[in-house]
Formats: structure tokens, C-alpha cells, sequence
């Protein structure tokens, strides 16, 4: 969530972001809120770990915009 992001951010401030997330609606909630901080998406790639199910989980490339 953002408490978590701006923790991160105020001690990193990273150029590059690998993000994987199992919640559609906490990844777009996300996603969002790094578009506000000037980040954007590069790369989106879908991943099946917990085969014959219907949850599958996201893996998100995000850079900073300068």
C-alpha cells in the first residue's frame, strides 16, 4: 500500500521497480499511486503459480519518468 511505497521511496528513491502482485485490485490501487510519484509501466508479464486455479499472479517493470 502507499504507507509501504513512501517508506521504500524515503530511503531508496528508485530509478527501477520489480513488482509482483497476486491482487488485481491492490495492483491497479498501486499502480496509480506510482503514476502520481512519476513512475511508468515498461513491462507486464503474467505468471500461473498455483496451477488449476483461477488466481494467477502479475509481475510489473516500472521506471521512473524524467
Amino acid at each position: 500500500g502507499e504507507e509501504l511505497i513512501n517508506q521504500i521511496f524515503n530511503k531508496i528513491n528508485p530509478d527501477k521497480i520489480a513488482y509482483l502482485s497476486c491482487s488485481q485490485g491492490t495492483l491497479s490501487k498501486d499502480l496509480k499511486y506510482f503514476k502520481s510519484l512519476n513512475y511508468v509501466v515498461k513491462r507486464i508479464q503474467n505468471f500461473d503459480f498455483f496451477p488449476f486455479t483461477k488466481h494467477f499472479e502479475t509481475l510489473v517493470f516500472i521506471t521512473k519518468k524524467y
